[in-house]
């Protein structure tokens, strides 16, 4: 949803909100803050209702710029928690607000550098066929018994 304006993820919680049961799980990995539609959009102002029990809310594992949120869905107002969640996910996002940063790992931009690299030494059509060769000894290695 991060790459998608407010309106539409908008529609998009009312659609889970009119459709969902009381066993209906929702799981919303995203950043705490992102700018890729020219404004901010924050994981912590997700349109979600009242009717939201937390099952799980933390840091993703070994990036802490995103959010990991499990939620069920939950009519009971006793076990509903996702409001005060949402307020804890702000105050834990606040360090990344207005800092967006293009967090692609660096072996990701490593790997186009050298794929760019052989493409311009060995050619497209040779590079693609030097991996289809690859990929097969590797699953035949795999395999092995």
């Amino acid at each position: 949803m991060m790459e998608m304006n407010f309106e539409v993820i908008g529609k998009y919680f009312n659609f889970i909100h009119e459709y969902s049961h009381g066993d209906t799980f929702f799981l919303n990995i995203n950043r705490y803050e992102k700018n890729s539609v020219g404004h901010s959009i924050r994981i912590s102002e997700y349109p979600y209702d009242d009717n939201w029990k937390v099952l799980l809310s933390e840091p993703s594992f070994n990036q802490d710029w995103i959010h990991f949120l499990l939620t069920k869905r939950c009519f009971n107002k006793i076990d509903n928690n996702i409001s005060n969640e949402l307020l804890k996910i702000k105050q834990q996002g606040l360090k990344f607000y207005g800092k967006y940063i293009d967090y692609t790992p660096r072996y990701i931009i490593l790997k186009k550098f050298f794929r760019k690299i052989l493409i311009m030494i060995i050619g497209r059509k040779n590079l693609s066929k030097i991996s289809k060769i690859l990929i097969d000894i590797g699953y035949k290695l795999k395999h092995i018994k």
